[in-house]
């Protein structure tokens, strides 16, 4: 299934639908629980701030569990981490409610927390592939909205179950609603991409001990645990966080995701959550004692007048969902906290015999604050991260919101210990709303990042290059211009340099100044690199976006034209090179050269190696019929090939025989060469049905995108025999090569260098300087991408 822009109605309604279901289950669960605190501790005979142990145990095994499972999430596919999530906390929670000691409660809760990790790990990142690109702050609203409406009913529900049904009712009433939701999701919930690479075990080990020390530490201070266990906690955790920053911290896609918080907006995003979730903790545990301190004492009472909190979530998470297209999250989520610090503040000012209505529009204005924070800064999170990084950014989400539940529970217990049920909820109250404030604050910082005026032009139809007056009006003279690079590019850069500013927007190097990216109209990057719409947003004068090199699958090209900003390729520029090195690696691996070339150096003369096959005769197969798979078909007719090909469409005006589908291509050929452009549409065309058509004489070349070949398939293909060999010039996670490829014999490789030629930097360089100084003189490209040419064509 394409799942580039989102799956069809009606399965994306089903796959909505188990999604929300497990959002459901958490929720209720979650607001449940803390409904009934007073009822457990007094049921089990057991202090209120041992209670919280109830919660706290919860959240430790979600937190520690949830970025391992949403790495394997991304290596093994969404679908089976969430499957396997939701069916641990169905068991679990029937465990839960078939329980009847403190001892084994907890643990049943702590493999509740591990199945809600295995859900929450992937839900952001599921929705992501659920929805199209232009609703997902719709998709986002919508899961912020069922979580809010589920923690709303929570709140009386959970009370009337307590009161008809007892304590053991809440957990139970998962269970059917866990089924219903495996049910659905066996049937709905799509395969998502996976991205090849080996699962870190000792990494995983090192950062959930860590994790968890640091959780175990929070609790232990809010517990009031003796000295020397504190003490033996915090050393654990400097030493585990240590040893896993040694080991992880320069790996390309670490558990812990570093590289994403190498992005302002993603740092700024996850310190904003942390923060908001203390406040939101802190608060929530001690109003069910704050509200029988002031006068209530019926269960069904106090779960009514908490239910306005959440009630007002609701309708402010679906709006707040739509305004990111109008406003800022940073604009946003400040507004939103600081409402949330008055209502916490108003509530702590409450009175013994306060009305329900005062009590209840101190409620409303916390959800209204609350609400209007999430889904924005939800949004913003999410979008900071590169598809790739789906599953590590939905983990990162829901970290950060752990790590200040945690916080926040633990200031609870310390506070319910130091000041008893009745003198802690106004304290708690007061200093969640100081943290509220501290996260309006943060989240303030990030508003340069963002601007309404960016917003509101990102929802206009596109434009003529030099039509819009606040981008392009007076066109500045070329020498003023500031020009943002995405990728190293040397060659590219000398081009430029002395005619342009030039400054840097990679992962790796302080991020350009908000001045700097204000006004800079040009952004230079490649297909891999790519340009999203949290790039697009971050400049608000950004005009053109210059892709080197034929790909920019990476670039997001519906938020380009929404912004007037035009996007060009270097098409045509490096085929020819690019066709010549396809074709030397098909002679290399055929002929076996580089075993050829080991035992003669090794003065083996030709060793134990047999004789090998020449391609004269073969039959050759392209996967893509461009401008590199044009040329490449030339060359190989010049060997004798009978040459056939699968694109898009047939094209009649090549003599070489077209296949509907790769699969028929591969059964039909001795050889496959793959020259397609990346993307969702061509993600693992090659798998394991396409290499075993291939066949044991079979050899497979690969010149485009690492993506398109599904790399454990490839490899598993040459371990077994199921092909001849392959060669391979790109690869899935460049600059990183899989080990199980680089120690196989009957494999060729090199580093992405198909179009490593000096001709080849002289045409593009050339076309760079074409597209650049064309567009900022008088508002013409050269080489503009396929999605814009009739557009610019109708415009001109």
């Amino acid at each position: 299934m394409d799942l580039s822009d989102g799956v069809p109605t009606p399965l994306r309604y089903l796959s909505i639908a188990t999604i929300t279901l497990a959002v459901t289950m958490s929720s209720l669960d979650n607001s449940m629980v803390n409904v009934a605190l007073p009822a457990v501790a007094r049921d089990l005979n057991i202090p209120p701030a041992s209670a919280i142990w109830l919660v706290s145990i919860y959240q430790i095994a979600l937190a520690v569990t949830l970025l391992p499972l949403s790495n394997l999430g991304e290596i093994f596919g969404y679908r089976r981490v969430y499957l396997c999530g939701l069916t641990l906390f169905t068991i679990s929670s029937a465990a839960v409610a078939a329980s009847n000691s403190f001892l084994t409660i907890m643990l049943a809760r702590c493999m509740q927390g591990l199945g809600a990790a295995g859900i929450l790990s992937v839900n952001i990142a599921l929705i992501r592939f659920v929805y199209p690109k232009h609703e997902l702050g719709k998709g986002i609203g919508i899961n912020s909205f069922v979580a809010a409406s589920a923690f709303t009913a929570g709140a009386p529900v959970g009370s009337l179950i307590i009161k008809y049904f007892g304590w053991h009712g809440l957990f139970a009433v998962n269970v059917p609603t866990g089924i219903v939701a495996i049910l659905v999701a066996l049937y709905s919930v799509p395969q998502t991409p996976v991205f090849a690479r080996p699962f870190d075990l000792g990494g995983a080990f090192l950062y959930s001990t860590a994790f968890g020390l640091l959780l175990f530490t929070f609790n232990g201070f809010g517990h009031e645990q003796s000295w020397w266990l504190l003490a033996a906690l915090v050393l654990g955790t400097g030493v585990f966080w240590w040893a896993y920053l040694q080991r992880e911290g320069q790996k390309p896609t670490p558990l812990l995701p570093i590289d994403l918080f190498k992005r302002p907006l993603f740092r700024m995003a996850v310190l904003t959550s942390i923060c908001s979730f203390i406040a939101q903790m802190s608060a929530i545990l001690v109003l069910p004692f704050f509200i029988e301190h002031i006068g209530y004492h019926d269960p069904a009472v106090i779960g009514l007048l908490i239910t306005p909190w959440p009630a007002a979530v609701i309708v402010t998470a679906l709006v707040a969902g739509n305004l990111v297209n109008r406003f800022s999250a940073a604009q946003l989520c400040t507004g939103g906290l600081l409402l949330l610090a008055a209502g916490l503040a108003s509530l702590a000012l409450l009175d013994i015999g306060a009305t329900p209505l005062r009590i209840a529009c101190s409620m409303a204005v916390c959800g209204v604050g609350f609400g209007l924070f999430q889904s924005p800064n939800n949004w913003a999170l999410i979008s900071a991260a590169p598809p790739a990084r789906s599953g590590a950014a939905s983990g990162g989400l829901n970290s950060a919101r752990l790590v200040g539940q945690s916080l926040g529970a633990a200031i609870v217990a310390i506070m319910l210990t130091e000041f008893g049920p009745n003198g802690a909820p106004s304290v708690c109250l007061f200093l969640g709303a100081a943290v509220a404030v501290v996260a309006a604050c943060v989240s303030a910082l990030r508003a340069e990042a963002y601007s309404t005026k960016s917003n509101e032009a990102a929802e206009a139809p596109m434009v003529s290059p030099g039509a819009n007056d606040s981008r392009t009006g007076a066109m500045e003279p070329v020498g003023l211009n500031d020009v943002i690079f995405k990728v190293e590019a040397q060659a590219f850069r000398d081009a430029l340099h002395g005619k342009y500013s030039i400054h840097d927007m990679m992962s790796d190097r302080p991020p350009p100044g908000d001045e700097i990216l204000s006004r800079a109209k040009v952004l230079v990057t490649t297909g891999l690199a790519g340009a999203s719409e949290d790039d697009i947003r971050m400049m608000p004068n950004l005009s053109l976006i210059c892709c080197i090199g034929t790909g920019y699958e990476n670039v997001d090209i519906p938020a380009a034209r929404r912004r007037g900003v035009v996007v060009t390729h270097g098409a045509g520029t490096n085929a020819s090179a690019v066709a010549d090195h396809a074709v030397a690696m098909l002679l290399a691996i055929m002929r076996n050269l580089h075993m050829f070339d080991t035992v003669a150096k090794q003065d083996l003369w030709r060793g134990n190696l047999g004789p090998r096959p020449i391609p004269t005769g073969k039959r050759a197969g392209l996967v893509g019929m461009g401008a590199i798979g044009q040329r490449i078909a030339r060359r190989l007719e010049a060997f004798d090939m009978e040459v056939s090909y699968h694109a898009r469409r047939a094209k009649a005006e090549f003599p070489w025989t077209f296949y509907p589908s790769v699969l028929e291509l591969a059964n039909n050929v001795d050889c496959l060469i793959v020259a397609a452009p990346g993307g969702g549409e061509t993600y693992h065309i090659i798998d394991d049905q396409v290499l075993s058509a291939l066949g044991p004489h079979g050899f497979l070349v690969n010149v485009s995108r690492g993506s398109l070949v599904d790399t454990p398939a490839l490899v598993t293909a040459l371990k077994s025999g199921t092909i001849a060999g392959a060669a391979l010039d790109v690869f899935e996670e460049e600059p990183s090569i899989p080990s199980a490829l680089r120690d196989l014999s009957n494999v060729i490789l090199t580093p992405h260098v198909a179009a490593f030629a000096p001709e080849v930097h002289a045409v593009s360089t050339k076309l760079l300087l074409d597209n650049i100084e064309g567009f900022l003189r008088c508002g013409a490209v050269v080489s503009p991408v396929p999605e814009m040419r009739d557009a610019l064509a109708l415009k001109s």
